[in-house]
């Protein structure tokens, strides 16, 4: 199997300890990585399931994959516990222009929607640092360097010295799926996981809500 960071830290532990106590004889094999560097290793066989995540416009990434989907992993906004618009409960992507701000890298499907979702509120972001750790992101964005949009996977553990706040009158959403080869013959353990992946995201919502 193979997962993205932000899921392979929430979703995939708890499906794989429960797979684990229902068919201790199977051994299961983890590997990480983003969608892009992940399809090709699915297509090519090297793996039988992958978590994935994907937004509206992206969706012939996955073309050729038979997708479970499991939920919606909305983005929120990181501002320094000084920023002006803190005292807001919700904002609009649109008060953050003139904003610098921190994302991670340019060539990521979640850098590429940020800046999408910039440019549809009227603006170009203005980004001044990167990094692929959301945990660095949180970091610079408490440096007050930059605001960041954060997906709420990422945002398990937040730091006390930022401030999350819902974006209004929809967030950016990443629709977070289990993919596995279409047409190809499963491995008799992949249909299971996928069960199991299925709870999981059940009661990390249960938990949200």
């Amino acid at each position: 199997m193979a997962s993205f960071p932000t899921a392979g830290s929430t979703l995939m532990p708890v499906a794989i300890a429960n797979f684990r106590s229902s068919y201790p004889g199977v051994e299961l094999t983890l590997a990480e990585g983003e969608p892009e560097e992940i399809v090709p290793r699915l297509r090519a066989g090297e793996l039988d399931l992958a978590l994935l995540f994907e937004f509206d416009e992206d969706t012939q990434l996955l073309e050729g994959m038979a997708r479970s989907p499991l939920l919606e992993d909305p983005m929120y906004l990181a501002l320094p516990r000084e920023h002006r618009l803190v005292k807001k409960a919700k904002l609009r992507l649109s008060e953050l222009q003139g904003e610098s701000w921190v994302q991670t890298s340019s060539s990521s499907p979640c850098a590429r929607h940020v800046v999408r979702s910039c440019h549809a509120a009227g603006f170009e972001p203005s980004v001044t640092f990167e990094s692929d750790d959301y945990q660095t992101v949180q970091g610079l964005v408490a440096a007050g360097v930059g605001v960041a949009l954060i997906p709420q996977l990422a945002l398990s553990v937040v730091r006390e010295d930022i401030v999350i706040r819902a974006l209004s009158p929809t967030p950016p959403v990443r629709q977070v799926i289990a993919a596995t080869p279409e047409g190809a013959r499963l491995v008799p353990a992949a249909p299971a996981m996928l069960t199991m992946l299925g709870q999981a995201a059940d009661e990390l919502k249960q938990s949200i809500n």
